[in-house]
């Protein structure tokens, strides 16, 4: 009994650090949504007071000059052709390389896990002198695939790590009744894989959905460019419209969100599943 009213202290203290951080982490976005519907003297005088009347004219402006539904569709192509690729052969990579287990799978492994302590600002110019050399520059599937590169390593030594848990067993016995190795894979080891491949596809959506430098690389034309990039249309030399950036970045944020809310029992899954299983 005692040691059941010493944890209500400290659950209540865990619950209400929760609470704090959670403000702490919800407020930005807040702040975002309501200095949409404010005028920009508003927005420069009251950033933090709520807007006295709705102001929806820049909601008008934006979703006119930015061309809000090319930008989405631009923006929801990419991020859904660099989840699938990206998924799909991080997976079989780290399949692979898992159950491969030779000094070459090895040395592969270090090859991938080194790549990702390489900055990218250290090699992004090289990079977007080599898409253009190759005539890449300014394509959809170029930028996908320059993406998928960058994404891949991490991918890779998730899906390793979590192979390393599953059963052999299974595997072979699907090779005793004649399954090929792609059908291994498929219909035996990548199934088992889902919650990993829920976190990795939220991620990845996350990620690629905000990507700005190498997008800003990539693509050039105004018709191939995501939101991100052209929430950056609204600052230059002369002037800064923090009323048009504030609310681009706030038609931003509702798409992911919704896939987020949507991803999150899974993501949750994933975590859950990979602390069991290491």
């Amino acid at each position: 009994m005692r040691e059941r009213k010493g944890r209500k202290p400290l659950r209540f203290i865990v619950e209400l650090i929760g609470i704090v951080l959670g403000i702490i982490y919800v407020s930005p976005v807040l702040i975002v949504f309501i200095n949409s519907l404010k005028p920009m003297k508003s927005i420069l005088k009251e950033p933090f007071a709520l807007p006295k009347e709705l102001y929806l004219d820049n909601i008008k402006y934006v979703w006119e000059i930015m061309d809000y539904l090319n930008l989405l569709k631009n923006t929801v192509l990419i991020s859904a052709a660099v989840v699938i690729v990206s998924i799909l052969f991080s997976s079989m990579a780290g399949w692979m390389l898992a159950r491969d287990g030779s000094r070459r799978s090895k040395v592969i492994t270090v090859l991938f896990l080194s790549s990702m302590l390489v900055p990218f600002q250290s090699f992004m110019i090289p990079l977007a002198k080599l898409a253009s050399a190759i005539h890449i520059t300014d394509t959809r599937w170029g930028y996908v695939w320059v993406i998928c590169t960058l994404y891949a390593p991490m991918g890779v030594f998730i899906y390793q790590g979590f192979v390393k848990n599953v059963p052999l067993d299974l595997e072979d016995a699907a090779r005793i009744d004649g399954a090929s190795t792609l059908r291994v894979f498929f219909n035996v080891t990548f199934p088992l894989m889902k919650p990993i491949t829920a976190s990795l596809a939220t991620l990845y959506s996350i990620w690629v959905w905000n990507e700005y430098l190498t997008a800003l690389l990539m693509l050039k034309s105004e018709s191939k460019k995501t939101i991100t990039v052209a929430i950056n249309s609204f600052f230059s030399i002369y002037y800064s419209r923090w009323d048009y950036a504030i609310t681009s970045v706030a038609f931003s944020v509702i798409p992911i969100t919704i896939v987020f809310l949507f991803m999150q029992k899974y993501v949750i899954e994933g975590v859950t599943a990979g602390a069991v299983k290491g």
